[in-house]
């Protein structure tokens, strides 16, 4: 049986360890280890508390900073030696100096996924023979470097899941729910960075109030890095900022709440699940809904707001519930692409990393856990 080590970096500086990497890569890491032997490290100075939640005993915390890097490098060395990985897949390369380093102990090949986001220039000596695109975007650019030899694209993919009618239960009550009201919730962090989605999502409930007696609108998210909400949300009564980590902490279980969802990457995904009408946000267009004309250019975006479609395609139209369901079962359910991953790690090639990469590799992982 194929042994497979997942990677990821963790720095409170820049991230919780509740992003959209970290429930894609623990959900690739949980689906594998049905047919694979799959450990998971967390490599950071603080533990990921969603990946934790989704591998359970599969999931390892390797804590970093100060002495902790020594220590940490060595359990990685002995974990290396007990279970001799044949892949160890990594999710950025900050932790690549750990991918180098478990090749002078066994015969590992070494996997990147660039999990989305903007291209940008990568230090492409460290980057993998092997990369996993989660857009087109992505594949277009890590296709024409030269040091990558094996690329593929494998849309983002979440796993199924239920609705906690508890917890819905709690939010309506939160909001003051009535059956005659028209909910819009935002999924996704209240940060600066989406911040251009964040009020999209509130001059489109601005446009339905006009025309319904009872609308709602519900930003589902924790606040980061100083945001400050538009003055006129936060002084309107039927907006709603729900942080709580009873509603955040696992935000899928409670969007069935919503008529319409706004929002980008896997939580538009998770609205597919669900057959809710899905409105992305974009640069270009505004408020994009999500359609038949153009759930094609979305995807190869990874639902991100540097979507790009016709004008044409942007015009709002109704899809059915069937519809969505229909697309998350095409492309995103994950228990569809197991094969697809298998098939990649057995066709990847092995790096052969000269000894100077290995030795900076070394020097930028104690840079960034200092």
């Amino acid at each position: 049986m194929m042994t497979v080590f997942y990677l990821i970096s963790n720095r409170q500086q820049h991230n919780s360890g509740r992003g959209g990497s970290y429930f894609s890569s623990a959900s690739v890491a949980k689906v594998m280890s049905e047919n694979l032997k799959v450990y998971y490290f967390n490599i950071g100075d603080h533990d990921s508390p969603v990946a934790k939640e989704i591998l359970g005993n599969k999931y390892i915390n390797l804590k970093m900073g100060g002495l902790n890097n020594f220590y940490s490098i060595f359990k990685y060395i002995y974990m290396t030696f007990k279970y001799r990985p044949d892949v160890v897949h990594i999710y950025d390369l900050v932790v690549v100096f750990f991918a180098y380093f478990s090749q002078l102990f066994s015969s590992s090949k070494i996997v990147l996924t660039q999990p989305g986001g903007a291209n940008r220039a990568v230090p492409s000596k460290y980057t993998p023979k092997n990369v996993i695109t989660c857009s087109v975007e992505n594949f277009n650019f890590y296709k024409e470097l030269k040091e990558c030899k094996h690329v593929v694209n494998i849309s983002n993919r979440v796993i199924p899941f239920s609705t906690n009618e508890k917890s819905v239960g709690k939010l309506k009550e939160l909001i003051n729910y009535k059956p005659t009201d028209l909910i819009v919730m935002k999924v996704g962090r209240l940060d600066n960075y989406y911040g251009l989605g964040i009020q999209q999502a509130y001059d489109f409930y601005k446009e339905l109030k006009e025309n319904h007696v009872s609308v709602k609108l519900i930003y589902l998210g924790h606040h980061e890095n100083g945001f400050m909400p538009n003055p006129e949300a936060l002084c309107d009564p039927d907006v709603f900022f729900v942080q709580d980590q009873h509603f955040t902490k696992d935000a899928k279980t409670v969007i069935d709440i919503a008529n319409y969802i706004v929002a980008n990457g896997r939580s538009a995904m998770e609205a597919c699940f669900l057959g809710k009408r899905l409105l992305v946000p974009s640069k270009k267009h505004g408020l994009i809904s999500i359609n038949r004309e153009n759930y094609i250019e979305a995807i190869n975006y990874n639902f991100s707001e540097r979507i790009v479609v016709n004008d044409s395609e942007s015009i709002s139209c109704t899809e059915s519930s069937f519809f969505y369901k229909s697309l998350f079962e095409d492309y995103f359910n994950i228990k569809n692409a197991s094969k697809k991953y298998e098939q990649f790690y057995v066709k990847s090639v092995k790096d052969s990393p000269k000894l100077i990469y290995l030795l900076k590799s070394f020097t930028s992982l104690f840079f960034n856990f200092r």
